[in-house]
């Protein structure tokens, strides 16, 4: 961020490895900054049964016991994660996304709120509104 002239930025993360660069780039800027996640991922579906990034490991755990098939692990594979999100589980980014925010190093919003709901509408607009007012305070 050091190289834009930018008078605030919101930090958008959404993985273990982008998360810590942007709270980082947020502690090095002396400039109004918000951390937004990006959120989860929404459960995946496969004959009507809710699946999940567990669902994978435990199929490939049959997988390796000879209680499921390649293909089987596969359709899991190919279903488990169906669109935008950190892993739905409460696995590194999500755990960061939670204690960013018991930090402090955000707002009191959901941060776990999934990526794709219509609740990230009004989420994000309480952060620029914020973004905004820290912009008249600096």
């Amino acid at each position: 961020m050091g190289g834009h002239n930018v008078d605030a930025f919101v930090a958008i993360g959404g993985c273990d490895k982008n998360m810590p660069g942007s709270m980082i780039a947020i502690a090095n800027m002396d400039i109004p900054a918000i951390f937004a996640y990006g959120g989860t991922i929404a459960p995946g579906n496969l004959n009507g049964k809710d699946i999940d990034l567990v669902s994978v490991f435990e199929g490939i755990g049959k997988w390796n016991h000879g209680d499921m098939t390649a293909e089987e692990v596969k359709q899991l594979e190919c279903n488990a994660c169906p669109g935008p999100g950190g892993c739905g589980g409460m696995y590194t980014a999500n755990t960061m996304a939670t204690a960013i925010e018991v930090l402090g190093m955000s707002l009191q919003v959901p941060l776990l709120t999934p990526a794709e709901s219509a609740d990230k509408k009004p989420i994000s607009k309480k952060r620029v509104v914020q973004l905004s007012k820290c912009l008249k305070w600096d």
